[in-house]
C-alpha cells in the first residue's frame, strides 16, 4: 500500500531541505578552496606530526605527508617555496631545517618566522631563490641509533630529500645543498653534514648539543644512551659526535656557521666553542657568534641572529642569473664576530 500525501508531505520537506543543505555545503566548500586566497588549516591527518594545534599556514609554505620505509611510520615534512614562484627550466638550491628535543617542523614557522628572513633575503636579490625542507625527526637526535632500528640521519639523507626531488626541480651536489638546526637539530645538522660531505656543503648550528659534554652531566639519561650505545658509548660518540667527527679529519671542504648564547649549559656553550677550536685546528671554513647574555631560547636563535647565519649561506650561494639556477662554491673567508 503506497503512502497518503499526507504522510509523504514531512519526508518531502525534509528531503529538500536536506539537499539545501548539501548544495549550500558544497558551494561553501567551493568558494572557501578556489576563491580565497588565506592560509587554511592543516587537517589533523597531516599536521599532527608538524606540530600541536591547529596552525594556519603561510603563503608559500606547504605541509606534505610521507610515509617512511626507515621508521615505518607516517610523518610530516613542511616546505618553503620561493615567493616567486617557480620558472620553467631552472632549478633550485636546498636547505634542511631541523628542529630541537620536544620541537617540531612548526617551531622554525611560528618561533623563528624563518620564512619571513628566507624571502626578504630572496626579494633584496641576496641569494638565489631555494627551497627549504623542514622535516619531523621525533626526538631521535637525527642520528642512526646504536641498535640500527632508528635510523633518523638516513631519514633525512634517503627520504626527506628524496621526497622533496619528487615535488621540485632540485639541484644535486654538495655545492647546492645546506642543513641548519637548532639544539638537537644543530647536532643532528653537523653529525649529518660531517659524514655525508658529498651531499651538504654548508652547515650552520645553533646552539648545538656537545654529547659528550651531555653524557658526563647526565650519563644515564636514556635518549643519549640510545644514540650512542649502552655498551661501547666511546666508540658511539665517535660515530656521531660532530667534535669527535672533525677530530678525525671530517669537514675539509664545508662551510660551517656557529652560533651560541654566552648563558647557556656548558653542552652548548663549551662544546660550540670547542668544536670552533677544532675546525680552525683543521683550518677549515668556519664563522662563530656569541650571542652576549642569551640563553636556550628561539629568541638567542631567530631575528638578527637568524639574519647572521642566513648572510653566510647566501656568501656560500652566490647569485647567478644563469637557467640552470646557479653553482654554488664550497668556500668564503672565515670570520668571528657580529651579526
Amino acid at each position: 500500500m503506497l503512502p497518503s500525501k499526507e504522510v509523504m508531505r514531512p519526508f518531502q520537506h525534509n528531503l529538500l531541505y536536506l539537499c539545501l543543505l548539501i548544495l549550500f555545503g558544497a558551494s561553501f566548500w567551493a568558494s572557501n578552496t578556489y576563491g580565497d586566497a588565506s592560509p587554511k588549516l592543516i587537517p589533523y591527518e597531516e599536521r599532527r606530526h608538524c606540530g600541536p594545534g591547529n596552525h594556519r599556514l603561510p603563503e608559500h609554505v606547504s605541509v606534505h605527508g610521507m610515509h617512511s620505509k626507515l621508521l615505518n611510520k607516517q610523518l610530516c615534512y613542511l616546505i618553503v617555496m620561493p615567493e616567486a614562484g617557480f620558472h620553467p627550466g631552472r632549478n633550485y638550491r636546498t636547505l634542511v631545517l631541523l628542529h630541537g628535543l620536544g620541537g617540531t617542523p612548526m617551531d622554525w614557522i611560528n618561533a623563528a618566522r624563518f620564512h619571513e628572513s628566507a624571502q626578504n633575503l630572496m626579494a633584496e636579490g641576496k641569494v638565489q631563490p631555494f627551497v627549504t625542507i623542514i622535516p619531523a625527526g621525533e626526538n631521535g637526535y637525527w642520528s642512526d641509533w646504536a641498535d640500527g632500528k632508528n635510523p633518523y640521519a638516513k631519514l633525512v639523507v634517503k627520504e626527506y630529500l628524496q621526497a622533496a626531488a619528487d615535488l621540485f626541480p632540485l639541484l644535486e651536489g654538495p655545492e647546492h645543498r645546506a642543513i641548519a638546526g637548532i639544539s638537537m637539530g644543530g647536532f643532528g645538522a653537523l653529525s649529518i653534514a660531517l659524514s655525508n660531505p658529498d651531499v651538504f656543503g654548508f652547515v650552520a648550528a645553533m646552539s648545538p648539543t656537545d654529547l659528550e659534554l651531555a653524557l658526563r652531566s647526565t650519563p644515564r639519561r636514556k635518549l643519549y644512551l640510545d644514540v650512542v650505545g649502552r655498551n661501547s658509548k666511546e666508540a658511539g660518540l665517535e660515530r656521531v659526535n660532530p667534535w669527535h667527527l672533525v677530530q678525525a679529519g671530517r669537514g675539509a671542504q664545508q662551510t660551517f656557521a656557529l652560533l651560541y648564547g654566552s648563558r647557556e649549559a656548558e653542552k652548548f656553550s663549551v662544546g660550540t666553542r670547542r668544536l670552533h677550536k677544532a675546525l680552525l685546528k683543521w683550518k677549515r671554513d668556519v664563522h662563530l657568534y656569541e650571542v652576549p647574555r642569551a640563553i636556550h631560547s628561539w629568541t638567542t636563535w631567530s631575528g638578527v641572529n637568524q639574519d647572521w647565519w642566513l648572510e653566510r649561506l647566501s656568501a656560500f650561494w652566490p647569485v647567478d642569473s644563469s637557467p640552470s639556477g646557479a653553482a654554488g662554491k664550497t668556500g668564503s673567508k672565515s670570520d668571528s664576530g657580529q651579526p
